[in-house]
């Protein structure tokens, strides 16, 4: 083989690569493990918008708290975006942080039984 045919292939293979593995059809991003507050009575899980046909949710991260029994408590689509770098954690029992090098860090607490987003 020539080095001009091994260029081709070369260039071939990777256009190729790149049309499949670019096409953003690729596999979808693990949902991290639930995380369990300090006294362990609720879960913080996040997720990743994935439909592509609602652009509002397209990429964004949602929390997600459960109790004991796995059931929804709060649920809220945040304005971080997955490609940037964050992790969420709680801070307490009743406060749950978003780390986001977009944003800084965002939090949301429990007040009177409540979660909303605080400043």
């Amino acid at each position: 083989m020539t080095n001009v045919q091994r260029a081709l292939l070369v260039g071939v293979l990777a256009a190729a690569g790149c049309i499949n593995g670019c096409s953003g059809e690729g596999p979808k991003p693990t949902t991290p493990p639930a995380v369990s507050s300090p006294d362990g009575s609720l879960s913080l899980v996040t997720t990743i918008g994935m439909d592509k046909a609602d652009t509002e949710t397209l990429h964004r991260v949602k929390i997600e708290i459960l109790d004991s029994d796995g059931q929804v408590v709060f649920s809220e689509w945040t304005a971080v975006f997955d490609m940037y770098e964050w992790h969420a954690e709680w801070v307490d029992n009743d406060r749950i942080c978003i780390r986001s090098s977009e944003f800084g860090d965002l939090y949301w607490q429990r007040t009177g039984g409540v979660w909303q987003r605080a400043s």
